[in-house]
């Protein structure tokens, strides 16, 4: 961890802190360049287990809804 932390350039919403063995991911500060919104279902390193939510606009993929 303190290799990633002193050589591998990370966004600004990526904080890692070797002391604690932590890597803190502010996925509500991410630059997304589109109009998805992204939040964390699951976060578990130890088990490998990462799980997202991704909501894309039916707009963005140019899908209209009747009503």
């Amino acid at each position: 961890m303190e290799y990633l932390e002193a050589y591998l350039p990370m966004p600004k919403w990526v904080t890692i802190n070797p002391a604690n063995e932590e890597i803190y991911v502010a996925v509500t500060d991410m630059e997304i360049k589109s109009n998805l919104n992204v939040s964390v279902k699951n976060f578990d390193l130890e088990a490998n287990n990462l799980a997202f939510n991704i909501e894309v606009p039916y707009k963005t993929l140019g899908i209209e809804l009747s009503d």
